[in-house]
Order: structure tokens, then C-alpha cells, then sequence
């Protein structure tokens, strides 16, 4: 461990960004966790803050929270006129960080000590790694559970078809990734494009041990936004376009949403209407599409999307079953 340190103070210099939209009840914590995680071996953090035309005192607790005296961290603090989102906020953020990595950090999450450790290691590790992410402790009220992807590249690819395979709060990126694949202009969804953009270029991965304690309550943008169903719809036009599926149909695409991990969006029901929703003969059909197109443009690994399709299959003869069907069970294929 030693000897990473000290390869990490000498070849690495770290941007962590932050996007704070009505953030004032979480704020304190979240810059705190960023104060007690690993960073005396990566030396002075370029911290960029952008306050995005917060309406609480979001603003002014940025400019006065402890943070803004330690030594530890160089930090700009930019203010918003305009309500733009966290990905266009993060794109702000990036255009005035200077490190040679840039990790993302929302302002209502906690990063654990090891995160950005974790991460560097990953990219010295790997010249060809252009992201990495990690799994995440999910903070619910009442229900905290743990979201673990996948951590090799070729399975992150096959989780992009269904599903955002390394979240923006939990990401970092190489620098010089961006010249080939800038973040997308997105108010949602960014994150996930980026990856299954970038994958094309450079190497994606993500760590096997939680990296941040991630905050669900109804504040949030993916939470409160109407349109997340259109921008959702979005990126799997495009993804499934990338995999040969041109112009899918509404029908198309609502069976995707039921059989992906979207459990927070109408279109992606419940385990307990699932069976309602998700007819086994569409489904086949759909099924056969899928891995049909990617047999001729081999976009993903045809074994890992096979074990992923019959995954899918699994699921859906379970819920099947009268017994399982009313069971509050948190869906995740």
C-alpha cells in the first residue's frame, strides 16, 4: 500500500467536483466526508464547487463551511444565475478543474475513506481505463441495501443496454478520456451515455467495494423530474441503435423498461405488477431481437448478453407465480 501512495503523490493530481442544487440539509456532511476521506497521499485537491441557482441557503453554506480552510484543497466556487441540472452542472465544473482525474461527488452523499484511493489505483493499474465507478451504499429510509454492478468492461457494456452501469455520483474520470468523448449535454441520464459512449474508446470499470453512501429522498432530480422517462427512452434509442435495433417502437420500449432495473420509473413497475405488464411471447420476441442484432454487429460479448437475457428470463418465470407476486421485493435482474 505504501508504494501506491507514494505512486499516487507523485504521478497523479486529483479534481473532485461537486454540483449543489437545495442541498442545505445535507451540505455540512457530505463536504465533511470529502475532509476525512484518504487524501494526504495525493497532495492538493483542485475542489470545484458550482452552486446551481440554489432557492435555500445552499450558497452561502459553501462559503462558509469549514472546507474552504483546508490546506488540503485548492477550491473554486462557481454560482450558477440559471437552474441548468447536475450533468450540465458537472460539465461546468469540468471546464474549470485541472487535475489529471476528475472525480464526481454529489452534495447530499457521503464519500467513504477509501473511494478516491480505490479509484486512482484502478487507473494507475490500467493505462487504457478512461472511467471507473463503484458500488454504492443506497441510504432509503427504512431500507438500505447495497447496489453492486458489475466490474469488468465487457459486462459493464452488456449492463448499458439495460441500465446506467456506473453512476455519477460514484464516477471518476481520466482527463485526457475527454478529448475523445466529452460528457453529453443532458439535464439526466448523462452519466450513462457517457459510459456506453466512452466504452467505445477506452476501457470502463468500476470497484467491487462500496465507495459512497448515496442518499435517496424525493429532492433529488431523478426523483422529482416528470420528463425521466423521456430522457431515459433517450439513451436506450441510442444504445440499441449502437446495437442494430433502429427506431424501436413505443410497445418496444416500454417491455425494455420492464425488464430492466429502472424500479423508480412508471414504465419500470414493481416486481409485484411485473407479470401484469410483461407478456413471455413479446418478451421472447423482444429477447430474440436483442441478441439477434448484436450477433451482427457484436457490439457486446454474445455470452455475457446470452447469461443476461436468461437472467431476464429467470425473473420473469418467477414472478410468474401467483405466491411471489404481492411480495415487497426490490427488483434487480
Amino acid at each position: 500500500m505504501n508504494s501506491i501512495l507514494s505512486e499516487l503523490n507523485k504521478l497523479t493530481t486529483l479534481s473532485i467536483v461537486v454540483p449543489c442544487y437545495n442541498v442545505e440539509n445535507y451540505l455540512y456532511a457530505s463536504l465533511n466526508s470529502l475532509r476525512e476521506a484518504c487524501l494526504d497521499s495525493i497532495g492538493v485537491v483542485d475542489l470545484v464547487l458550482v452552486d446551481d441557482a440554489s432557492q435555500d441557503n445552499t450558497l452561502e453554506l459553501l462559503r462558509r463551511h469549514p472546507i474552504q480552510h483546508d490546506p488540503r484543497f485548492s477550491i473554486q466556487l462557481i454560482s450558477l444565475d440559471k437552474n441548468v441540472g447536475p450533468g450540465v452542472s458537472r460539465r461546468i465544473a469540468i471546464e474549470h478543474s485541472r487535475g489529471d482525474f476528475i472525480a464526481f461527488h454529489d452534495a447530499d452523499d457521503i464519500a467513504l475513506e477509501m473511494r478516491f484511493i480505490y479509484q486512482l489505483q484502478s487507473f494507475i493499474s490500467d493505462s487504457k481505463l478512461g472511467m471507473i465507478g463503484g458500488s454504492l451504499l443506497m441510504a432509503r429510509e427504512n431500507a438500505p441495501f447495497v447496489q453492486v454492478f458489475p466490474c469488468n468492461h465487457e459486462a459493464l457494456l452488456v449492463e448499458s443496454i439495460f441500465c446506467c452501469p456506473i453512476w455519477g455520483c460514484a464516477t471518476m474520470l481520466r482527463r485526457s478520456s475527454l478529448i475523445d468523448v466529452p460528457p453529453p449535454e443532458l439535464r439526466i441520464g448523462e452519466d450513462w451515455l457517457h459510459a456506453f459512449r466512452l466504452a467505445k474508446h477506452w476501457r470502463i470499470g468500476s470497484i467491487a467495494q462500496p465507495v459512497v453512501k448515496h442518499l435517496i429522498h424525493s429532492g433529488q432530480t431523478m426523483q422529482s423530474e416528470g420528463a425521466t422517462n423521456h430522457a431515459v427512452f433517450n439513451v436506450w434509442r441510442e444504445v440499441l441503435s449502437a446495437l442494430g435495433i433502429h427506431d424501436p417502437t413505443m410497445d418496444q420500449l416500454a417491455l425494455h423498461a420492464a425488464v430492466s432495473p429502472y424500479w423508480s420509473y412508471p414504465l419500470g413497475s414493481p416486481m409485484s405488477n411485473l407479470h401484469e405488464r410483461v407478456n413471455m411471447k413479446n418478451w421472447q420476441a423482444w429477447r430474440s431481437t436483442i441478441f439477434s442484432a448484436n450477433d451482427k454487429t457484436r457490439i457486446v460479448s454474445p455470452v455475457l448478453l446470452q447469461e443476461r437475457l436468461d437472467r431476464i428470463d429467470l425473473v420473469l418465470q418467477v414472478v410468474q407465480q401467483p405466491f411471489v407476486r404481492h411480495l415487497p421485493v426490490r427488483r434487480n435482474f
